[in-house]
């Protein structure tokens, strides 16, 4: 079976700011895969195929700069991603979100920092602090500004992991 579509952005639809140019999709279907091929208004091409393969459903998605495929594969339990041409193996999801946890595990805490200190027997420039708290008060506005801008950043990769 051989289908061809004219697609255009979804925005477009939607009211919003997107391309209107209509992409021209041909999609070919037999027993093992299914093509879909897309040419974009701009001439290039992007290539995917999906087949069954081991148990798995995989999504085989080419683009004009790469000779390899970027491979998807889901499973029962998850989804993977490969690529052989592109460098490094992209992480799936769950080893984002582990690699994120084990980030914010090795931040130190002003707790930590207090105890370690007072545990050494060390003080601060020749200040003692009975707890963290009032160690805490008397932070610069420079070490302020740095532990918020470090709070920032992991903020900022956690919403990156959720979108």
């Amino acid at each position: 079976m051989h289908t061809r579509l004219n697609m255009q952005d979804w925005k477009v639809a939607e009211g919003e700011d997107a391309d209107p140019r209509k992409w021209v999709v041909n999609i070919k279907s037999e027993t093992s895969r299914i093509d879909v091929e897309a040419k974009c208004p701009d001439g290039t091409k992007r290539k995917l195929w999906v087949e069954i393969n081991d148990g798995q459903l995989v999504v085989h998605a080419y683009d004009p700069d790469h000779d390899e495929p970027v491979n998807v594969r889901i499973t029962k339990t998850g989804i993977l991603v490969d690529s052989d041409d592109r460098g490094e193996k992209p992480l799936n999801r769950y080893e984002r979100f582990e690699e994120f946890v084990q980030q914010m595990a090795r931040l130190t805490t002003p707790e930590k920092e207090f105890e370690e200190k007072k545990a050494a027997g060390e003080n601060w420039d020749g200040v003692t602090y009975e707890d963290a708290d009032e160690m805490v008060s008397d932070f610069s506005d420079d070490r302020l500004c740095d532990e918020y801008g470090a709070f920032m950043t992991m903020v900022r990769a956690a919403k990156e992991l959720v979108k």
